[in-house]
């Protein structure tokens, strides 16, 4: 993926490739790379993997033409304020 991403990105642009299909796959690149997801795409082990800024996410997604990440990670049986509490109190543990 992250071999093809510059291209893909400029398939985006002339809009032969989504900016949803982009999303996933940038997301898809972080979590892979230990590194916090954008667009809230990427549940791992039932759970929502780390996000970067989730207070702003919904305005990234609505940019790529992702509906709401409460939406979406419904459709796995959660919730995003329990995922964000989740999310917050293991960022508390490693900062400790």
């Amino acid at each position: 993926m992250a071999y093809f991403y510059t291209d893909l990105k400029k398939y985006e642009q002339t809009g032969k490739l989504s900016s949803s299909s982009i999303a996933l796959m940038e997301d898809r690149l972080l979590l892979n790379n230990g590194y916090q997801q954008i667009y809230g795409s990427q549940i791992v082990n039932e759970q929502l993997h780390n996000l970067y800024d989730p207070e702003n996410v919904n305005e990234r997604r609505a940019k790529m033409d992702l509906g709401p990440i409460e939406d979406y990670i419904e459709h796995f049986g959660l919730d995003f304020e329990t995922e964000l509490k989740r999310l917050q109190a293991e960022a508390a543990k490693t900062t400790d």
